[in-house]
């Protein structure tokens, strides 16, 4: 049978249950001619790289090839024979580098446990090694002077990296939000037909699960609600009254049971508000002699009715089948729970689904509750005291700009922490989601040619990180979480062990230490830590560290100066337009004689002072410091230096070991420094927008 055959067979099937009166001949024939009226052939090339043949043949020529042939086929649109034939000879290679990550990975985690970090840092470190060992060899493959160098090899990685990492995002959307949507009439006629397809594989009966059956209108109702997706402004696909009209067709020819199942898939919420799945997750909590912590390792006491759980939610909410579209739906797509998707991993918040569990779990006496400890213990601890006692700390008065003592106010209810719940509740679904999206890696396997009887599916994905909290930019790679636990193994909760920050500029190099470590703990107690995040508060703070850094620079200190690294003048193509060379350079023709010179033959690290130097303003100095004076007069009015530009001296890049000079005090840009330390804070992450106006940051936010 050749693809337009079996997309005939597949369409007539399909359009009965919307026409169930219309014989399969009249319905094929229909088909037939709308196939003949839009199909449009295509010529593209074919490219043998390793016999050196281009071809020229048809799209379809293409697609019966593939399906009689079944050869492993890319995103890119690559093809390989298949692994029974010939092995690719760098799959033992990257299997070997592989093998040895996950023993060093295995120690890191262990010493992890037994908070020896020294160790655990060691094995991270060697893991990561083995890891971007792996990673390397794609490299080779997009590098021509690599004797490996194959562009369509490179090429299928990335591609095929993108679409493994949809087809989990498309999974962890449908299964846990539902908020994939429709595009169009065939796609919903498509996804009623699989699900009701399905009826050969079903284990389980309604009437034992379901609290009641659905109505046509109700599961009609379900449907509708994805073929829209009205938060985007956009809508790819309008719903004419005839589409409707078919669909609510199809959903009342269903069977009683096909109609309920095709309302409860990719429904988790509904399905779970059914009496006997309530009750079998309660069972599961109440059943728990210790905390759940890792997917990886399920306590025994729950094994057997976790896995009946599973296969409720496989059977009734699990929706296996592939979007065609799916790199591109997940780029243009508002996702509801996939917050992050990078190249082999995605973050999913599964804060729905806990806090759906608590509220149903609200007054059942479940012991891991009695685990955590108790009123007593809790209110003696240090912990709830810091909370309740009052205590003075320093605060901001945002009408007279002043640093003031306040007594925080006493907070009177306090809740205690319920990790253990907490981490169960969370380790259920992501046990199953791990299992269900690993099986629905198979599927992508498959589609690909790449599965055998004789080899397992080497796609799969693990829970790797339970984060209390994230903070996300709108950069890619840039965002900021708390982790808890690692692989089942708790983090210390602080900042220099459970603080994790990708990308962001306020753990850049080039920042200095003083205000890294500022910014980092205010980020770490009043966002990521904090039982609410209060825009207020963290103004506040912020505030106060612009006073000290202002301060600091008054007082002659080098603390908030950016540090810079810079190697030899010969080294770059043009030197003077590297800010710390230039810096450096105008500090040699400034500097008092008796200070030290900076060597531009050799590397150096310096501290460079953002500064505002002109001749309107350089006369500042001129009784004072009359030997400086000349000195900027004489660099300022350099035309061979400054060339074209204006005489402006904007930076000077001081050695690390001379302090700054007072004349150059009159000339410290205050403001600019400020802003260079203060400004690399995610404000737009917590909702506080920013005006600009020359190096002064204004907030929105005002206090009433």
């Amino acid at each position: 049978m050749n693809v337009i055959d079996k997309y005939v067979y597949e369409m007539t099937r399909v359009m009965k249950r919307a026409f169930p009166y219309m014989t399969n001949q009249d319905l094929e024939a229909a088909i037939r001619y709308s196939v003949s009226k839009r199909y449009k052939e295509q010529l593209c090339k074919v490219d043998n790289n390793y016999k050196h043949i281009t071809d020229q043949m048809t799209l379809l020529k293409v697609a019966n090839y593939i399906q009689a042939k079944e050869p492993i086929c890319t995103s890119y649109g690559v093809m390989f024979k298949k692994h029974t034939n010939i092995e690719h000879p760098l799959m033992y290679m990257i299997r070997t580098l592989m093998e040895a990550r996950d023993k060093d990975k295995a120690l890191m985690l262990k010493y992890l446990d037994a908070h020896d970090y020294e160790k655990a840092a060691s094995y991270k470190m060697d893991q990561l090694l083995d890891k971007r060992n792996c990673n390397a060899l794609y490299g080779c493959m997009g590098n021509k002077a690599c004797m490996l160098y194959n562009l369509y090899i490179a090429s299928s990685t990335t591609t095929n990296g993108r679409s493994m990492i949809s087809t989990a995002t498309m999974f962890f959307e449908s299964f846990l939000s539902n908020s994939v949507n429709f595009g169009s009439l065939e796609e919903v006629l498509h996804f009623i037909d699989n699900v009701c397809s399905e009826s050969g594989k079903r284990k389980f009966k309604d009437n034992e699960i379901l609290d009641f059956d659905i109505s046509p209108d109700l599961c009609f109702a379900k449907v509708m609600k994805n073929c829209y997706d009205w938060r985007k402004g956009t809508i790819k696909w309008v719903v004419s009254y005839e589409d409707a009209q078919i669909i609510y067709r199809t959903i009342k020819n269903l069977s009683q049971e096909d109609r309920n199942r095709v309302f409860y898939k990719n429904n988790l919420y509904a399905f779970i508000d059914n009496r006997v799945i309530k009750n079998a997750i309660i069972y599961i909590l109440k059943s728990l002699e210790e905390p759940f912590l890792t997917p990886a390792k399920v306590p025994e006491e729950i094994k057997v009715e976790l896995n009946i759980l599973q296969d409720f939610l496989e059977e009734y909410v699990f929706y296996d089948y592939l979007y065609i579209d799916r790199i591109d739906r997940c780029d243009n797509m508002i996702k509801n729970v996939c917050l992050i998707s990078d190249t082999d991993s995605t973050i999913v918040s599964f804060d729905g689904w806990y806090h759906f569990v608590l509220n149903m779990i609200m007054g059942e006496d479940i012991r891991l509750t009695s685990l955590e400890t108790n009123v007593e213990e809790y209110m003696a601890s240090d912990e709830y005291k810091s909370k309740t006692v009052p205590k003075v700390e320093l605060r901001y008065d945002f009408y007279t700009d002043e640093v003031i003592e306040k007594e925080s106010l006493i907070k009177p209810f306090v809740i205690i922490p319920q990790n253990n719940i907490r981490f169960s509740i969370i380790n259920i679904i992501a046990y199953i989601c791990g299992n269900l999206v690993n099986k629905h890696m198979l599927t992508f396997t498959k589609s690909a040619h790449t599965y055998g009887e004789d080899r397992k599916c080497l796609l799969y994905f693990k829970n790797e990180f339970l984060f209390s909290r994230a903070l996300l930019t709108g950069v890619k790679k840039n965002y900021a979480t708390n982790w808890e636990l690692q692989e089942g193994v708790r983090i210390e909760q602080t900042q220099d062990h459970s603080l994790d920050i990708k990308g962001m500029p306020i753990n850049k190099s080039v920042m200095n230490k003083a205000a890294k470590n500022r910014l980092q703990t205010i980020l770490y107690n009043d966002i990521l830590r904090a039982d609410h995040i209060d825009q207020i508060k963290i103004l506040e703070k912020i505030a106060i560290f612009e006073k000290e850094i202002k301060e600091s620079l008054q007082s002659g200190s080098k603390d908030y100066f950016k540090p810079a690294r810079i190697k030899a003048m010969e080294s770059y193509a043009d030197p003077m337009r590297i800010q710390g060379v230039n810096a450096a350079v105008i500090w040699n023709k400034i500097k008092d004689p008796e200070l030290e010179e900076i060597n531009l033959d050799a590397i150096n690290t310096i501290s460079i002072a953002k500064v505002k130097i002109d001749p309107t303003n350089v006369g500042l100095i001129k009784d004072k410091y009359p030997a400086a004076y000349d000195r900027l007069c004489s660099l300022l009015s350099n035309t061979t230096f400054f060339g074209k530009n204006k005489p402006v001296i904007e930076c000077v890049g001081l050695p690390t070991d001379v302090e700054t000079p007072e004349w150059l005090m009159d000339f410290i840009d205050y403001n600019g420094i400020i802003n260079d330390n203060v400004g690399n804070f995610p404000f737009e992450s917590i909702n506080i927008n920013r005006m600009k106006v020359k190096n002064v940051n204004y907030s929105m936010m005002m206090k009433l």
